[in-house]
């Protein structure tokens, strides 16, 4: 994939606590700012990927855990990459919806259906989740 402009990159470091999706929310706006030419369903779809990724690693990583969130936008794409270090992390990638009465299990499907790509790698001892959309793709998932 081809790097999007310097402009439409945001970094969000020292990520833990409820506080770190405020500063991924301003960060996302940032995005908007640089590419206005995004629609209002992309945004919403990848709004609703991003707080269900960094929110679920940032309440499942060690207490002590910081990740790094790196944000970008370009004309064909907008994706989202954290970076959390800590314990090796297995996880399916590709779980069913839970039941409507559930309390818990729905970030990693909501994360599958408003994105096109989800990826979990371990590089050098930090668990690595990437999530792309593509734009103008089918506005749910694939």
């Amino acid at each position: 994939m081809p790097s999007p402009p310097a402009d439409a990159l945001r970094t969000v470091e020292g990520c833990a606590g409820p506080e770190c999706l405020d500063r991924v929310a301003a960060a996302v706006s940032g995005l908007w700012e640089a590419q206005a030419e995004v629609t209002d369903a992309d945004r919403l779809l990848f709004e609703t990927a991003v707080v269900e990724l960094v929110g679920n690693v940032v309440e499942h990583a060690a207490s002590t855990a910081q990740a790094t969130v790196h944000l970008g936008a370009s004309a064909q794409h907008l994706w989202v990459e954290v970076h959390a270090p800590g314990p090796e992390v297995e996880v399916d990638l590709d779980p069913p919806l839970p039941p409507d009465d559930a309390r818990s299990g729905r970030g990693i499907p909501l994360v599958r259906r408003t994105t096109h790509e989800l990826t979990l790698e371990r590089d050098d001892g930090v668990n690595v989740w990437r999530a792309v959309r593509h734009l103008g793709a089918a506005a749910w998932g694939w």
